[in-house]
Protein backbone atom coordinates (compact mmCIF):
# COMPACT_ATOMS: atom_id res chain seq x y z
CA UNK A 1 0.00 0.00 0.00
CA UNK A 2 1.25 3.02 -1.29
CA UNK A 3 0.69 5.72 1.72
CA UNK A 4 -0.27 9.39 0.70
CA UNK A 5 -1.84 10.54 3.34
CA UNK A 6 0.57 13.60 3.75
CA UNK A 7 -0.27 14.90 1.01
CA UNK A 8 3.26 14.00 -0.87
CA UNK A 9 3.14 14.46 -4.75
CA UNK A 10 4.47 11.40 -6.69
CA UNK A 11 7.51 13.03 -7.20
CA UNK A 12 8.40 13.16 -3.82
CA UNK A 13 10.70 10.10 -3.51
CA UNK A 14 10.61 9.80 0.30
CA UNK A 15 7.21 8.64 1.09
CA UNK A 16 6.92 6.53 3.70
CA UNK A 17 4.97 3.54 2.64
CA UNK A 18 3.60 -0.17 3.43
CA UNK A 19 4.08 -2.79 1.19
CA UNK A 20 1.22 -5.56 1.01
CA UNK A 21 2.28 -8.11 -1.49
CA UNK A 22 0.08 -10.77 -3.39
CA UNK A 23 -0.21 -11.28 -6.81
CA UNK A 24 1.47 -8.11 -7.40
CA UNK A 25 -0.98 -5.64 -6.68
CA UNK A 26 0.08 -2.02 -5.00
CA UNK A 27 -2.35 0.31 -3.06
CA UNK A 28 -2.49 4.14 -3.06
CA UNK A 29 -4.55 6.51 -1.08
CA UNK A 30 -4.96 10.39 -0.94
CA UNK A 31 -4.97 13.08 -3.46
CA UNK A 32 -2.73 11.78 -5.89
CA UNK A 33 -5.30 9.15 -6.41
CA UNK A 34 -7.34 11.47 -8.43
CA UNK A 35 -4.16 12.20 -11.54
CA UNK A 36 -2.46 8.98 -10.90
CA UNK A 37 0.80 8.46 -11.35
CA UNK A 38 2.42 6.14 -13.67
CA UNK A 39 4.49 3.18 -13.02
CA UNK A 40 6.57 0.45 -15.55
CA UNK A 41 4.72 -2.30 -15.85
CA UNK A 42 1.49 -1.37 -13.79
CA UNK A 43 -2.04 -0.48 -14.80
CA UNK A 44 -4.44 1.01 -12.05
CA UNK A 45 -8.29 1.72 -11.42
CA UNK A 46 -9.20 4.70 -9.24
CA UNK A 47 -11.65 5.87 -7.25
CA UNK A 48 -12.59 9.44 -6.07
CA UNK A 49 -12.70 10.67 -2.30
CA UNK A 50 -14.85 12.80 0.16
CA UNK A 51 -11.96 15.07 0.94
CA UNK A 52 -8.29 15.92 -0.17
CA UNK A 53 -7.48 12.78 1.89
CA UNK A 54 -9.79 10.34 0.23
CA UNK A 55 -9.35 8.63 -3.03
CA UNK A 56 -8.16 5.32 -3.71
CA UNK A 57 -6.26 3.60 -6.35
CA UNK A 58 -5.11 0.16 -7.23
CA UNK A 59 -2.50 -0.82 -8.95
CA UNK A 60 -1.87 -3.95 -10.84
CA UNK A 61 0.53 -5.91 -12.97
CA UNK A 62 -0.31 -5.95 -16.74
CA UNK A 63 0.15 -9.46 -16.68
CA UNK A 64 -2.92 -9.78 -14.48
CA UNK A 65 -6.84 -10.18 -15.41
CA UNK A 66 -8.63 -7.46 -12.84
CA UNK A 67 -12.05 -6.21 -13.27
CA UNK A 68 -14.01 -3.41 -10.27
CA UNK A 69 -16.65 -5.39 -8.62
CA UNK A 70 -17.70 -2.38 -6.30
CA UNK A 71 -17.33 1.45 -6.22
CA UNK A 72 -18.22 3.65 -3.53
CA UNK A 73 -16.59 7.05 -2.50
CA UNK A 74 -13.48 6.34 -0.82
CA UNK A 75 -13.41 2.74 -1.41
CA UNK A 76 -12.83 0.22 -4.43
CA UNK A 77 -13.19 -3.49 -4.92
CA UNK A 78 -11.72 -5.32 -8.08
CA UNK A 79 -11.64 -9.51 -8.86
CA UNK A 80 -8.60 -11.16 -9.97
CA UNK A 81 -7.68 -15.40 -10.50
CA UNK A 82 -4.90 -16.43 -8.45
CA UNK A 83 -4.51 -19.74 -9.50
CA UNK A 84 -7.65 -20.86 -10.13
CA UNK A 85 -9.21 -19.10 -7.20
CA UNK A 86 -11.26 -15.94 -7.61
CA UNK A 87 -9.37 -12.95 -5.20
CA UNK A 88 -11.25 -9.74 -4.12
CA UNK A 89 -9.01 -6.81 -3.69
CA UNK A 90 -10.39 -4.04 -2.16
CA UNK A 91 -8.61 -0.59 -1.62
CA UNK A 92 -10.12 1.82 1.31
CA UNK A 93 -9.93 5.04 3.48
CA UNK A 94 -12.08 5.82 6.81
CA UNK A 95 -11.90 9.66 6.91
CA UNK A 96 -11.25 10.88 10.82
CA UNK A 97 -14.22 10.48 12.79
CA UNK A 98 -16.77 8.65 9.98
CA UNK A 99 -18.15 5.50 10.99
CA UNK A 100 -16.29 2.05 9.47
CA UNK A 101 -18.41 0.97 6.23
CA UNK A 102 -19.23 -2.43 7.85
CA UNK A 103 -21.84 -3.33 5.46
CA UNK A 104 -19.02 -2.90 2.48
CA UNK A 105 -16.71 -4.78 4.74
CA UNK A 106 -19.15 -7.89 5.27
CA UNK A 107 -20.06 -8.66 2.07
CA UNK A 108 -16.85 -10.36 1.36
CA UNK A 109 -15.61 -11.72 4.90
CA UNK A 110 -16.71 -15.84 3.65
CA UNK A 111 -14.76 -15.17 0.33
CA UNK A 112 -11.30 -15.02 -0.32
CA UNK A 113 -10.68 -11.38 0.13
CA UNK A 114 -7.86 -8.27 1.28
CA UNK A 115 -9.27 -4.75 2.07
CA UNK A 116 -6.26 -2.33 2.78
CA UNK A 117 -5.85 1.11 3.63
CA UNK A 118 -6.29 3.97 5.64
CA UNK A 119 -8.87 2.90 8.30
CA UNK A 120 -7.97 5.28 10.93
CA UNK A 121 -8.59 3.11 13.35
CA UNK A 122 -6.40 2.24 16.40
CA UNK A 123 -6.15 -0.85 18.46
CA UNK A 124 -2.97 -2.60 20.75
CA UNK A 125 -4.07 -5.91 18.31
CA UNK A 126 -2.18 -4.47 15.04
CA UNK A 127 0.32 -2.79 17.59
CA UNK A 128 -1.14 1.03 18.08
CA UNK A 129 -0.21 2.26 21.46
CA UNK A 130 -3.51 2.99 22.41
CA UNK A 131 -7.02 2.07 21.18
CA UNK A 132 -9.92 4.71 19.82
CA UNK A 133 -13.58 4.10 18.80
CA UNK A 134 -12.95 3.01 15.25
CA UNK A 135 -10.25 0.35 16.56
CA UNK A 136 -12.54 -1.10 19.33
CA UNK A 137 -15.44 -1.08 16.42
CA UNK A 138 -13.02 -2.74 13.97
CA UNK A 139 -11.55 -5.45 16.09
CA UNK A 140 -15.10 -6.66 17.82
CA UNK A 141 -16.24 -6.96 13.80
CA UNK A 142 -12.88 -8.65 13.01
CA UNK A 143 -13.25 -11.35 16.08
CA UNK A 144 -16.81 -11.91 15.13
CA UNK A 145 -16.16 -11.89 11.16
CA UNK A 146 -13.23 -14.66 12.02
CA UNK A 147 -11.26 -12.42 9.54
CA UNK A 148 -7.55 -11.75 10.21
CA UNK A 149 -5.43 -8.58 10.29
CA UNK A 150 -2.34 -7.61 7.99
CA UNK A 151 -0.24 -5.34 9.38
CA UNK A 152 3.60 -3.94 9.96
CA UNK A 153 5.79 -4.61 13.16
CA UNK A 154 6.31 -0.48 12.99
CA UNK A 155 3.89 2.67 12.57
CA UNK A 156 3.12 3.90 9.08
CA UNK A 157 2.85 7.46 9.89
CA UNK A 158 5.81 10.02 9.67
CA UNK A 159 4.30 12.06 12.35
CA UNK A 160 3.62 9.59 15.26
CA UNK A 161 4.05 5.92 16.30
CA UNK A 162 0.37 5.37 15.10
CA UNK A 163 -0.28 2.67 12.57
CA UNK A 164 -3.71 2.94 11.14
CA UNK A 165 -3.10 1.81 7.49
CA UNK A 166 -3.03 -2.26 7.25
CA UNK A 167 -5.41 -4.84 5.41
CA UNK A 168 -7.96 -6.92 6.80
CA UNK A 169 -7.93 -10.87 5.13
CA UNK A 170 -9.75 -13.90 5.32
CA UNK A 171 -6.35 -15.65 5.69
CA UNK A 172 -3.14 -13.95 6.49
CA UNK A 173 -0.70 -16.60 6.42
CA UNK A 174 0.00 -16.03 2.99
CA UNK A 175 0.40 -12.26 2.52
CA UNK A 176 3.48 -10.29 4.54
CA UNK A 177 3.55 -6.69 5.77
CA UNK A 178 6.48 -4.08 6.06
CA UNK A 179 7.01 -0.28 5.98
CA UNK A 180 9.55 0.74 3.49
CA UNK A 181 11.38 3.83 3.30
CA UNK A 182 11.46 4.01 -0.49
CA UNK A 183 13.16 5.74 -2.93
CA UNK A 184 15.58 8.67 -1.87
CA UNK A 185 15.00 12.60 -0.85
CA UNK A 186 14.42 15.22 -3.48
CA UNK A 187 17.66 17.31 -3.01
CA UNK A 188 19.98 13.67 -2.85
CA UNK A 189 18.17 12.69 -6.29
CA UNK A 190 18.76 16.37 -8.28
CA UNK A 191 22.77 16.11 -6.70
CA UNK A 192 22.98 12.90 -8.49
CA UNK A 193 21.77 14.33 -11.47
CA UNK A 194 23.62 16.94 -11.73
CA UNK A 195 27.04 14.69 -10.77
CA UNK A 196 26.11 12.31 -14.08
CA UNK A 197 25.80 15.29 -16.72
CA UNK A 198 28.75 16.46 -18.88
CA UNK A 199 31.43 13.25 -17.54
CA UNK A 200 34.49 12.99 -19.05
CA UNK A 201 36.56 9.91 -19.41
CA UNK A 202 40.40 9.14 -19.97
CA UNK A 203 42.97 7.33 -18.92
CA UNK A 204 46.05 7.67 -16.89
CA UNK A 205 49.43 5.58 -17.13
CA UNK A 206 52.42 7.42 -15.22
CA UNK A 207 52.24 10.65 -17.03
CA UNK A 208 50.69 9.71 -19.99
CA UNK A 209 47.19 10.93 -20.12
CA UNK A 210 44.65 9.74 -22.88
CA UNK A 211 42.44 11.93 -24.83
CA UNK A 212 39.39 13.09 -23.21
CA UNK A 213 36.23 11.27 -24.01
CA UNK A 214 32.64 12.55 -23.67
CA UNK A 215 30.13 10.11 -21.82
CA UNK A 216 26.72 10.15 -23.25
CA UNK A 217 25.83 7.19 -22.53
CA UNK A 218 27.30 3.85 -20.93
CA UNK A 219 29.96 3.85 -18.13
CA UNK A 220 33.40 2.22 -18.71
CA UNK A 221 33.35 -1.59 -17.42
CA UNK A 222 34.81 -2.28 -13.93
CA UNK A 223 34.87 1.69 -12.99
CA UNK A 224 33.12 2.37 -9.26
CA UNK A 225 30.35 4.63 -11.39
CA UNK A 226 29.37 1.72 -13.53
CA UNK A 227 29.19 -1.06 -10.52
CA UNK A 228 26.75 2.22 -8.37
CA UNK A 229 24.56 2.66 -11.81
CA UNK A 230 23.73 -0.51 -12.06
CA UNK A 231 23.47 -1.59 -8.71
CA UNK A 232 20.82 1.52 -8.40
CA UNK A 233 19.12 0.06 -11.59
CA UNK A 234 18.69 -3.48 -10.66
CA UNK A 235 17.81 -1.95 -5.98
CA UNK A 236 14.19 -2.55 -7.06
CA UNK A 237 14.55 -6.42 -9.08
CA UNK A 238 13.96 -8.62 -5.68
CA UNK A 239 11.10 -6.78 -5.16
CA UNK A 240 9.03 -8.36 -7.67
CA UNK A 241 9.53 -11.76 -5.66
CA UNK A 242 8.33 -11.14 -2.49
CA UNK A 243 6.31 -14.19 -1.76
CA UNK A 244 9.85 -15.68 -2.64
CA UNK A 245 13.12 -16.06 -1.50
CA UNK A 246 15.24 -14.15 -3.43
CA UNK A 247 19.23 -13.68 -3.21
CA UNK A 248 20.73 -11.05 -5.22
CA UNK A 249 25.15 -11.02 -6.18
CA UNK A 250 25.86 -8.28 -8.49
CA UNK A 251 24.25 -9.24 -11.69
CA UNK A 252 23.63 -12.75 -10.60
CA UNK A 253 19.96 -13.44 -9.22
CA UNK A 254 18.99 -16.92 -7.26
CA UNK A 255 15.21 -17.51 -6.35
CA UNK A 256 13.92 -20.30 -4.24
CA UNK A 257 10.84 -22.01 -5.30
CA UNK A 258 9.53 -24.21 -2.10
CA UNK A 259 6.97 -26.64 -2.45
CA UNK A 260 4.59 -28.00 0.53
CA UNK A 261 5.84 -31.27 2.17
CA UNK A 262 2.03 -31.78 2.98
CA UNK A 263 1.33 -32.98 -0.72
CA UNK A 264 2.40 -35.39 -3.29
CA UNK A 265 5.28 -34.91 -5.06
CA UNK A 266 3.58 -35.05 -8.25
CA UNK A 267 1.40 -32.39 -6.92
CA UNK A 268 4.40 -30.06 -6.16
CA UNK A 269 5.75 -30.59 -9.26
CA UNK A 270 2.20 -29.28 -11.14
CA UNK A 271 2.07 -26.17 -8.22
CA UNK A 272 6.01 -25.35 -8.87
CA UNK A 273 5.57 -25.39 -12.62
CA UNK A 274 2.87 -23.21 -12.37
CA UNK A 275 4.31 -20.74 -9.99
CA UNK A 276 7.82 -20.92 -12.16
CA UNK A 277 5.89 -19.43 -15.08
CA UNK A 278 4.40 -16.62 -13.38
CA UNK A 279 7.73 -16.20 -11.98
CA UNK A 280 9.45 -16.20 -15.45
CA UNK A 281 7.00 -13.88 -16.76
CA UNK A 282 7.58 -11.23 -14.46
CA UNK A 283 11.73 -11.42 -14.63
CA UNK A 284 10.39 -10.84 -18.54
CA UNK A 285 8.77 -7.95 -17.64
CA UNK A 286 11.42 -6.64 -15.55
CA UNK A 287 13.82 -7.32 -17.90
CA UNK A 288 11.18 -5.26 -20.25
CA UNK A 289 10.86 -2.14 -18.30
CA UNK A 290 14.44 -2.01 -17.43
CA UNK A 291 16.34 -2.70 -20.77
CA UNK A 292 17.97 -6.05 -19.03
CA UNK A 293 18.26 -8.66 -20.98
CA UNK A 294 17.96 -11.88 -19.59
CA UNK A 295 20.79 -14.03 -20.83
CA UNK A 296 19.13 -17.94 -20.82
CA UNK A 297 22.08 -19.87 -21.71
CA UNK A 298 23.52 -19.00 -18.34
CA UNK A 299 20.51 -19.57 -16.19
CA UNK A 300 19.97 -22.77 -14.49
CA UNK A 301 17.55 -24.64 -12.72
CA UNK A 302 18.46 -27.47 -10.13
CA UNK A 303 15.60 -29.60 -8.66
CA UNK A 304 16.00 -30.39 -4.70
CA UNK A 305 14.53 -33.54 -4.06
CA UNK A 306 15.20 -37.29 -2.60
CA UNK A 307 12.85 -39.18 -5.49
CA UNK A 308 14.94 -42.05 -7.89
CA UNK A 309 13.62 -40.78 -11.14
CA UNK A 310 11.51 -37.34 -10.61
CA UNK A 311 9.47 -35.17 -12.97
CA UNK A 312 10.74 -31.78 -13.51
CA UNK A 313 8.55 -28.79 -13.97
CA UNK A 314 8.83 -27.59 -17.53
CA UNK A 315 10.48 -24.39 -17.41
CA UNK A 316 11.23 -22.28 -20.30
CA UNK A 317 11.91 -17.97 -20.89
CA UNK A 318 10.17 -16.91 -24.01
CA UNK A 319 10.47 -20.14 -25.68
CA UNK A 320 14.06 -21.17 -24.80
CA UNK A 321 13.54 -24.10 -22.19
CA UNK A 322 15.82 -23.78 -19.08
CA UNK A 323 18.78 -26.11 -18.12
CA UNK A 324 18.48 -28.43 -15.47
CA UNK A 325 21.77 -29.37 -13.45
CA UNK A 326 22.50 -31.94 -10.48
CA UNK A 327 24.91 -29.25 -8.94
CA UNK A 328 25.45 -25.37 -9.17
CA UNK A 329 28.04 -23.46 -7.63
CA UNK A 330 26.68 -20.25 -6.50
CA UNK A 331 29.04 -17.63 -4.49
CA UNK A 332 31.47 -20.65 -3.33
CA UNK A 333 29.02 -22.81 -2.30
CA UNK A 334 28.14 -25.93 -4.20
CA UNK A 335 24.34 -27.03 -4.04
CA UNK A 336 23.25 -30.48 -5.44
CA UNK A 337 19.69 -32.05 -5.59
CA UNK A 338 20.28 -33.92 -1.99
CA UNK A 339 21.61 -30.86 -0.36
CA UNK A 340 24.56 -32.62 0.47
CA UNK A 341 27.87 -31.49 1.43
CA UNK A 342 29.72 -34.30 -0.29
CA UNK A 343 30.76 -32.16 -3.34
CA UNK A 344 31.70 -29.00 -1.40
CA UNK A 345 34.23 -30.64 0.90
CA UNK A 346 36.06 -32.53 -1.48
CA UNK A 347 36.39 -29.75 -3.58
CA UNK A 348 38.19 -27.55 -0.67
CA UNK A 349 39.98 -30.46 0.46
CA UNK A 350 41.26 -30.74 -3.36
CA UNK A 351 42.20 -27.45 -3.16
CA UNK A 352 43.92 -27.65 -0.11
CA UNK A 353 46.10 -30.10 -0.89
CA UNK A 354 47.35 -28.39 -4.13
CA UNK A 355 48.31 -25.32 -1.80
CA UNK A 356 49.68 -27.98 0.89
CA UNK A 357 51.89 -29.77 -2.42
CA UNK A 358 53.16 -26.06 -3.21
CA UNK A 359 54.17 -25.13 -0.10
CA UNK A 360 56.15 -28.37 0.48
CA UNK A 361 58.43 -27.75 -2.90
CA UNK A 362 58.67 -24.42 -2.09
CA UNK A 363 59.52 -25.25 1.48
CA UNK A 364 62.22 -28.31 0.38
CA UNK A 365 63.75 -26.17 -2.49
CA UNK A 366 64.35 -22.95 -0.66
CA UNK A 367 67.46 -23.02 1.91
CA UNK A 368 66.77 -23.13 5.13
CA UNK A 369 68.83 -19.98 6.16
CA UNK A 370 66.17 -18.16 3.70
CA UNK A 371 62.88 -19.01 5.15
CA UNK A 372 61.98 -16.68 7.90
CA UNK A 373 59.66 -18.29 9.96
Amino acid sequence: MLNDRNDLSIEHQRATSVLIEKSNVLFRQGAAAKKLPSFPGYLAFSQVGSNSFGGVAIYYKKTMKCQVIERDTNFIMIETDVIGTKLSIGAIYVPPNTSLPFHQLSKYKDKPFVICGDYNAKHSYWNCPKNNSNGNKLFNWIEHAGVDVIAPSRATSRKSEVLIDFGITNDANSWQAEVLDEGLPIPLLKWIYNWLQERTLSIHFGEVHSRTISMGIDAPQGSVLAATLFRLHVHFLPSYFFSLTSHMFADDLAIQISGDLEKKFSLNIIELEMRAKFVLEQLGIFADDNILPINVNKTKALLVHNVVAPLKPKLEFRGQQIEYVKRFKYLGITISTKLGWDNFISARIQKIRKVYQGMKILFYNIPKEKINM
